[in-house]
């Protein structure tokens, strides 16, 4: 039995089916804003790692080193109870809280621009320019009001 998918088509036959630049521009965006979501989960889950085997190093040379006949029951538990309590305060710290929060659009567009030397801030810009609030309507006005008007930041230019 033959496991051979079903050939693709070429670029070449595959025409209308391109994302538009903006759809391509929307998704990079948002495929960055979920990986630094990730990363943000991977760098907690390598500090928790890292705090309870630091624990657990420190313990046991106190342990067997250290203190003579080893640390009581109760003492033990109470420096476990501590390290615990604190990777799950760090948890909440840096995975909890941030989940309810967004990652912008423009921190993913600095994010991809940081990975790249030539955009040089043209994506920064197209983001920025793009999440504006307000109609700009240059053909009424002087060139002056038009830039004044996409250089002020859109809360203030509600006014």
């Amino acid at each position: 039995m033959s496991t051979a998918s079903k050939p693709t088509e070429s670029a070449e036959n595959r025409t209308g089916h391109y994302a538009k630049f903006d759809e391509y521009v929307d998704y990079q965006i948002s495929k960055t804003g979920s990986n630094i979501k990730a990363n943000d989960l991977l760098t907690t889950a390598v500090g928790i790692s890292t705090i309870f085997l630091g624990y657990l190093l420190i313990f046991v040379l106190c342990d067997h080193w250290l203190i003579k006949g080893g640390f009581g029951h109760t003492s033990r538990l109470l420096m476990l109870a501590g390290v615990v309590l604190a990777s799950l305060g760090w948890a909440v710290w840096k995975l909890v809280i941030p989940y309810f929060k967004k990652v912008t659009r423009l921190y993913s567009a600095h994010a991809l621009e940081q990975t790249s030397d030539e955009m040089e801030g043209s994506l920064l810009n197209l983001i920025a320019l793009s999440t504006l609030q307000f109609s700009i309507h240059w053909k009424r006005k002087p060139l002056s009001l038009f830039l004044k008007q996409i250089l002020i930041w859109p809360s203030t230019a509600a006014r």
